[in-house]
């Protein structure tokens, strides 16, 4: 019978391999808006995929929060496509939040999938 070493947890090790959709760093200007409009947020993401954002700003929205995103996937002044996805926030720290997808519909997904061929390709 062949033994296996046991297997170690490494606390400090990300576990990037659980990522079912690629995530890319990426500069693009955003707007999370909470479900009733009261609060917006404008800020910059730090990285994207499919299945979320993390948006650099300063404000705070409580984890939980149903939101709306707006992602401008590109330079706004030559016209880029524009994204809006329902999300919700899943965590946030001193840099910013992060938002998981709820909802995207099929043309923003389509935009999503054409944006990270772009920059697969760059």
């Amino acid at each position: 019978m062949t033994r296996f070493p046991e297997r170690r947890e490494y606390p400090r090790v990300k576990k990037l391999e659980r990522r079912e959709f690629q995530r890319v760093i990426v500069r693009l200007e955003a707007e999370i808006r909470t479900e009733k409009k009261t609060t917006v947020i404008s800020g910059w993401t730090r990285d994207l995929s499919v299945k979320g954002i993390y948006v650099l700003c300063q404000e705070r929205l409580p984890v939980g929060a149903h939101c709306k995103c707006k992602i401008y996937l590109g330079d706004l002044l030559q016209g880029a496509p524009l994204i809006e996805v329902d999300g919700r926030v899943i965590r946030y720290d001193d840099t910013g939040i992060a938002v998981q997808f709820t909802n995207v519909a099929i043309e923003c997904f389509k935009r999503l999938r054409d944006f990270f061929g772009r920059v697969d390709n760059d």
